[in-house]
This record gives C-alpha cells, structure tokens and sequence, in this order.
C-alpha cells in the first residue's frame, strides 16, 4: 500500500538539511574519537586495551562508511527533488509527495547505533583515562 502524498518539496528538503547536519556532526565526533583512541594506543599498552582499541576503530571505520552511504542517498534523493522543481516548477510547489520512510528509517537506525558507540566509546575511554590515573599515583594534591 503507498504512503499518502502528504509532504512539499520543501518538508522533504528541510529533512534531508536536518539529516545532513547531523552526520557532519557525527563526522567531527568520529574524529574526536580517533584522535582520543590514538592518544591510548601507546607502546607498552595492555594487549586487552589494544584489543579493544582495535575493535572501537574499526567501529569507528564502519561508522564512517554509514555516514559516507546516508549523504548519497540524501543528496540522491535531493537530486531528485530538484530536478522534479527544475521539470514543473509549478506543479512541484503545490503538490504532495510521499514521505521518505526508507532513509527517514535508516536516519533513524543510524541515530540510535551512533548514539549507542559514542556513549559506549565515551565510557571506555574516561575508564582508561581513570585507570591512568591511578598507575601514576591518583591526581596531583594541592
């Protein structure tokens, strides 16, 4: 059964600028993250926390590849859009289209497995960051 035509172009565009926001930001976390991950794999690291270390990269590569696939499918989808303006623009004004329940879904799933790494991620690494700590003696005392 199709979905009603319920949304203007410009609905749709305002999702895909929201969803476009939101993966460049996932981006600059991933890349607060590598850095963090690489500030831990020093020589001489327990091979269990480079093990881990490991596994959170190639999360990290993965999730960079999710957000690499959602902006094509956006800005397909964006592409799309405009071309339907560019063909009847006024036509594309006025009417409705369906909404984009598959990469509005995927946004969605994406979310919740971004949301899942980074407080996963964050979790580890203020661990690590307190095992650290206490190696070199606890915080320094006033």
């Amino acid at each position: 059964m199709l979905e009603p035509l319920t949304h203007s172009i410009s609905e749709l565009h305002g999702d895909h600028l929201i969803w476009w926001q939101e993966l460049r930001s996932w981006q600059e976390e991933l890349k607060s993250f590598e850095r963090r991950l690489a500030a831990v794999a020093r020589p001489g690291a327990d091979p269990d926390v480079l093990a881990r270390l490991e596994q959170y990269q190639n999360r990290l590569i993965r999730e960079q590849e999710v957000i690499d696939e959602s902006q094509h499918l956006i800005k397909t989808h964006e592409d799309s859009l405009a071309r339907k303006t560019e063909e009847l623009p006024h036509v594309a004004a006025e009417a409705g289209y369906r909404d984009h329940s598959i990469l509005r879904e995927r946004m969605t799933v994406a979310e919740e497995l971004h949301k899942e790494l980074r407080d996963e991620l964050r979790d580890w690494l203020a661990q690590r960051f307190r095992m650290d700590v206490d190696q070199m003696g606890g915080p320094p005392e006033n």
